[in-house]
């Protein structure tokens, strides 16, 4: 949700969506589980349906995270995108504010 997305940004300064990220990486590793059972069952009963089953164990287990690399390349994009245009309208004051309390110098 957006909400989450804007929130994730304040806090932490990336745009993202941890639910979704969250969700993609729960999938491919449910589907990897899956598909080594599958696998190995079909494997003792049909062996030369092996290479079948191996590529789609590769496409279930590769497809949530292709997914997720490109989220990750759009929120890198709006990260980016967010951040310049924060800076770029933030007064002169906020950024002393800003580089006092970083670095602790008060």
């Amino acid at each position: 949700s957006n909400s989450e997305c804007i929130a994730v940004w304040c806090k932490t300064g990336r745009w993202s969506t941890l639910q979704a990220a969250v969700f993609l990486h729960s999938t491919a590793i449910g589907n990897a589980k899956s598909s080594t059972a599958l696998t190995l069952t079909v494997a003792a009963v049909q062996p030369w349906l092996i290479p079948v089953m191996a590529g789609a164990g590769i496409a279930a287990v590769g497809t949530p995270w292709l997914f997720l690399k490109l989220a990750n390349d759009k929120w890198n994009e709006a990260t980016m995108s967010l951040t310049d245009k924060f800076w770029m309208q933030a007064e002169p004051e906020v950024f002393v504010e800003c580089i006092e309390k970083w670095s602790r110098i008060k």
